[in-house]
């Protein structure tokens, strides 16, 4: 069955970008307990994040699903530059957004890096903040719908 949002494999491929961006949200948490609130920038998880969202839906998702890196922040995996994710997301918006987009991200982010970095890289809760990012999104017309609350469900 087809969804009127976006073809017949939409939900499938939102499952899989939601749930490899919350193992993005929750390494960068480990990451801020394990080494403090200087541990990344901000703007580093915000592009990887981006890039991950950004990245297009293959022809076929049951044979082709895309390569994800085993650590988004290991220092093996380079994002595209934000500038070209925002480009895949939103063609038709103004180029100068994706840097507000960026920092609205990176502000979320670095308050809870700040909470993560005391010790517990689940408080603030990485869904919840995920979430809160999908929203900031969403709010901006930049992904194609608000996930369901129960979303990313595969981990």
């Amino acid at each position: 069955m087809a969804q009127v949002t976006g073809g017949s494999h939409f939900d499938e491929v939102w499952e899989e970008w939601s749930n490899v961006s919350l193992t993005l949200i929750r390494e960068a948490a480990d990451r801020f307990a394990h080494s403090g609130e200087n541990a990344l920038a901000p703007e580093v998880v915000a592009t990887a994040f981006l890039s991950v969202l950004a990245t297009p839906r293959p022809a076929n998702f049951r044979w082709s699903r895309p390569k994800w890196p085993p650590r988004f922040f290991d220092g093996a995996y380079q994002p595209p530059l934000a500038v070209e994710s925002f480009e895949k997301l939103a063609p038709s918006q103004q180029q100068g957004n994706w840097v507000n987009v960026v920092a609205d991200i990176a502000e979320v982010i670095s308050v809870a890096a700040r909470e993560w970095a005391l010790g517990n890289p689940e408080q603030p809760n990485s869904r919840e903040i995920l979430n809160e990012l999908l929203g900031l999104l969403w709010s901006r017309r930049l992904i194609p719908r608000p996930p369901a609350k129960s979303f990313p469900r595969g981990i």
